[in-house]
């Protein structure tokens, strides 16, 4: 999460009002202009998860990329990049980056969960 001391924090949180409000558009806005002020790893997530919920993939995809490169040792963000490795078939890949998850974080159940769909 974005520190609070910076000025793209209250657009940060602007933007997680709106996205638990279903405001998708209002909510990727303030992502966008909150990563203009400060380029931060949540705020990417953020962007490509919301760019996901309005069936914008293939640029949620690079969000979700530029996310784990930020921070691959956030076990919700290296979710995400699993999930977006997944809808582009590089099943190999995801299944790497959810074991590394469940390295760190062995309770972390969505990237589990996630997993245990690999292997049915």
């Amino acid at each position: 999460m974005p520190d609070p001391q910076e000025p793209s924090t209250a657009v940060y949180h602007d933007g997680v009002m709106n996205m638990e409000q279903g405001r998708l558009e209002l909510a990727l806005d303030c992502f966008v202009r909150s990563w203009a002020l400060a380029e931060h790893a949540m705020t990417a997530y953020r962007i490509g998860h919301v760019l996901a919920a309005l069936e914008r993939s293939s640029d949620s995809s690079n969000w979700f990329a530029l996310a784990y490169r930020l921070n691959s040792r956030n076990a919700m963000i290296a979710t995400g990049y699993a999930r977006s490795l997944l809808e582009q078939h590089r099943v190999k890949e995801a299944a790497i980056v959810l074991n590394d998850v469940l390295t760190h974080t062995p309770t972390y159940g969505p990237a589990r969960d996630l997993l245990s769909t690999l292997r049915q």
